[in-house]
């Protein structure tokens, strides 16, 4: 079995990014091998970004940001507190399960994880000048956030580029 199909090395608590993958494994065939630079905005426990470090990072100058508080968004706020026994997300785990889940890939060295606010993390790539080839944006849900997220992105997509 190929590292790409191999998902059982893996913890999620959710499994939200295998409700995609197949669409994924379509519309991404082409990028396979390719040199890519990819940015991913909000990972949480890493379901989406094991997949691309799995699947697209071959290529020996491939390289992958991810932007993530690791605090979860307002849709996981739980009443009583991320500690609290019903915390259903563990959110005082997010970080060391997103790190246990990439350290199981062989391509993890080139993931540059960013823990910060993504519109802090996207300024910050702006002033860079970095460009992307390929770009995720999974974090916020509140309307505005993904707006946000999706303009200060796509001033990052070089032309051809997949969002």
């Amino acid at each position: 079995m190929t590292a790409d199909h191999d998902r059982t090395r893996f913890h999620f608590q959710q499994d939200w990014f295998e409700l995609i993958r197949p669409e994924w494994e379509q519309r991404t065939a082409h990028l396979r091998g390719r040199e890519l630079r990819i940015l991913e905005i909000g990972c949480f426990e890493g379901c989406s970004t094991t997949w691309i470090l799995d699947n697209l990072m071959s290529h020996p100058s491939s390289v992958m940001t991810v932007i993530d508080t690791f605090e979860g968004g307002m849709e996981h706020q739980d009443d009583n507190g991320p500690d609290h026994p019903t915390d259903r997300y563990q959110l005082s785990t997010l970080k060391r399960r997103f790190d246990a889940n990439v350290a199981k890939c062989p391509e993890v060295a080139k993931l540059n994880v960013m823990q910060a606010r993504s519109d802090d993390a996207l300024v910050a790539l702006r002033q860079q000048r970095r460009r992307f080839d390929f770009i995720y944006i999974d974090a916020s849900h509140v309307a505005i956030d993904v707006l946000h997220d999706a303009v200060m992105s796509w001033q990052m997509l070089d032309q051809g580029g997949l969002i």
